[in-house]
């Protein structure tokens, strides 16, 4: 049909050409025929949907459906202020799509639902910011499987419900904090993130990241007092991580962390009595375990090397600790104030005292609460250390 369209209307103009002779006396009179013979053209190879659309005079808009509607969204959506739920829902309709890549939701006082689930499948965003939403209790984000910068979740405090089933990678950074009400976390296809903070959510019980395994910068999980599990199984890399002042939480289990580029903190809890790292074999500066007053359990195995400080101290219960390959320390090493029995500070020695190139100039403390002296090969040790010019400090008699 367009083809026969199409020929009609070059029979049309070709008769024009011949007749041009007959009517050049009155150019006027042949522009106006040729406008109106290329409006014919024009109309007349048109698609046949023919459904006028807001954005189209005859309704063509691409993909986007025969009757013309852009369905492809605002880049930015931003939700403020007093808006309703009703008033959300008909901005969410209205204005995202697939080129929505901007999601702000911040300091809204009646919004109670955020709702995206039936929008875009696979939806891949630049940045989402949901913060300091006073009624906002439920977020569903189902769709999105990507954000490339920052995903911000802070400050809802009556938000219990936070649903990002599908995401499987942020690209820069993960804040999850003062969500006052919300009691879990549970990402069960993220794999990437290059950096992710959990902290100070009052209610949040448990953490569950079962495909983690690796972030380039730093884990925070610090100020959950309710947080009594960490569910990270797959986690081989960190850059820093930090875990501290969770009151509740009793075991910190990372059964395939072998390396934190920079440091290790785990320090100031209550309640947690046991620390499992079984493959982890290097840290570049700091390891830092500390002020943990139930702890009676550390095992770190495999532990190789550590680029500056060995801290693991005021742990006032703590009475054994081994690092039985521990061949490479390039700082301070701080063991000090825990309750470590005779076996353990004696063991520790002869490990030290035993490494080549022997350690030179470092401050090595091993006193212990209330006291514990060192014994034969341990007081050997002490002895082998002072002689290469290390700072020994343990109990005496």
């Amino acid at each position: 049909m367009q083809y026969l369209k199409m020929k009609l209307v070059i029979i049309q103009i070709n008769i024009l050409i011949k007749f041009k002779m007959k009517i050049k006396r009155s150019k006027i009179t042949f522009s106006i025929l040729t406008c109106l013979l290329i409006g014919i053209a024009i109309t007349s190879c048109s698609p046949e949907d023919g459904i006028d659309g807001i954005d189209g005079i005859d309704g063509i808009d691409g993909a986007d459906g025969i009757d013309g509607v852009d369905n492809s969204g605002k880049t930015y959506l931003s939700l403020t202020g007093d808006i309703t739920d009703a008033e959300a829902s008909e901005k969410i309709s209205n204005d995202v799509g697939s080129d929505t890549q901007f999601i702000t939701v911040k300091g809204t006082t009646q919004l109670t639902t955020l709702d995206f689930s039936d929008i875009i499948d696979n939806w891949e965003l630049i940045e989402v910011i949901i913060e300091d939403n006073d009624a906002l209790s439920t977020v569903v984000l189902s769709s999105v499987t990507d954000v490339s910068t920052d995903l911000f979740i802070r400050g809802n405090d009556l938000l219990t419900t936070l649903s990002l089933d599908n995401i499987t990678q942020v690209g820069d950074y993960f804040a999850i904090s003062n969500n006052a009400a919300l009691t879990s976390v549970d990402f069960p296809n993220l794999k990437s993130v290059s950096a992710i903070s959990i902290d100070e959510n009052d209610a949040i019980m448990s953490i569950d990241l079962p495909l983690l395994e690796s972030v380039e910068g730093e884990i925070s999980i610090r100020y959950n007092i309710a947080l009594t599990n960490i569910d990270l199984p797959l986690l081989a890399s960190v850059g820093d991580f930090g875990i501290a002042r969770n009151n509740a939480i009793t075991n910190i289990d990372l059964p395939l962390l072998k390396s934190a580029e920079r440091s290790l903190f785990i320090g100031y809890h209550d309640a947690l009595t046991n620390i499992d790292l079984p493959w982890l074999e290097s840290v570049g500066y700091n390891i830092e375990i500390g002020n943990n007053d139930a702890l009676l359990n550390v095992a770190i195995p495999q532990l190789a090397s550590v680029g500056s400080w060995l801290s693991v101290n005021y742990n006032s219960s703590l009475e054994s600790l081994a690092f039985p390959e521990l061949a490479t320390i390039g700082g301070q090493i701080k063991l000090n104030d825990n309750m470590l029995n005779t076996s353990s500070v004696n063991e520790i020695l002869i490990q030290l005292a035993g490494i080549s190139p022997a350690l030179t100039d470092r401050n090595i403390n091993l006193k212990q609460i209330p006291g514990t002296v060192p014994t034969g090969d341990g007081q050997t040790a002490v002895t082998t250390l002072e002689d290469n010019g290390n700072d020994v400090y343990v109990d005496t008699p």
